[in-house]
């Protein structure tokens, strides 16, 4: 049996149980699973500049979080509790441009809107492999369903576009995730 490639997910704030139900699938798909909560904006930085080396182990980053307008939704905290340089509300790609380090990593994000060709840029950019996010609103049932058939795909071998396609074609709203390499 192939060992299946570590996946990182990164839980972002008010996802409900998004990032558990997927830990748990792709767990029992087979793939070993590290998970991160975010406490702070800056913890997604830290995360994506690769500055937090257990995440440079993993091969797929999966950011199950909360996107609108195309930015990506991050906790809020109390004015005094925020480090001097640490972004205030929804973080934008240009906000990131620079500081994005995955050489070599599928980035996969539940985030509605987050499925641009300027999310795209920045994580390829950044020397991703692959980039797959949602292009639109989203209900959160069905980026559940993509992601867990998407992985169900990969845990049987397939290549990332088969398995991209075949969870993309499972109904209209997993069409509006879109795949950039």
């Amino acid at each position: 049996m192939t060992q299946l490639p570590l996946i990182g997910i990164i839980a972002g704030p008010d996802t409900g149980q998004e990032f558990e139900a997927l830990r748990q699938s792709l767990e029992y798909f087979g793939f070993p699973v590290i998970l991160r909560p975010l406490g702070r904006p800056d913890d997604l930085i830290r995360i994506i500049s690769g500055k937090e080396p257990l995440w440079q182990t993993a091969s797929i980053w999966l950011l199950s979080m909360h996107g609108l307008d195309g930015q990506f939704i991050v906790p809020e905290l109390a004015k005094d509790i925020y480090y001097p340089a640490e972004p205030r509300g929804p973080i934008s790609s240009q906000q990131l441009e620079g500081i994005v380090h995955c050489p070599g990593k599928i980035v996969l994000t539940t985030a509605c809107t987050i499925g641009s060709a300027d999310w795209a840029s920045l994580f390829l950019a950044g020397g991703a492999s692959a980039f797959i996010g949602p292009t639109e609103e989203i209900k959160g049932n069905a980026a559940l369903h993509f992601v867990q058939t998407l992985f169900y795909a990969l845990a049987r071998q397939d290549q990332l576009s088969d398995a991209f396609q075949f969870a993309q074609l499972q109904d209209e709203e997993t069409r509006l995730f879109r795949l950039f390499v």
